[in-house]
């Protein structure tokens, strides 16, 4: 099982791992965290997220 973003970058040094992919605001976090450590330019996935509403608050709800 992998680890939950949070722990990745606790976790990848000790498993000897060069990599680590997760959600780049947690990345980030962690990049700042701990030394030696940089994230790639670019994005290697799109997550497409969507909401609903109901009909009646219109279409100017947001």
């Amino acid at each position: 099982m992998s680890p939950a973003t949070p722990t990745v970058v606790d976790t990848f040094p000790a498993s000897g791992a060069d990599v680590a992919a997760g959600v780049k605001q947690q990345l980030e976090a962690d990049a700042r965290r701990f030394g030696g450590l940089r994230l790639l330019d670019g994005r290697f996935m799109v997550i497409q997220h969507a909401i609903g509403t109901p009909k009646r608050r219109g279409a100017n709800a947001w």
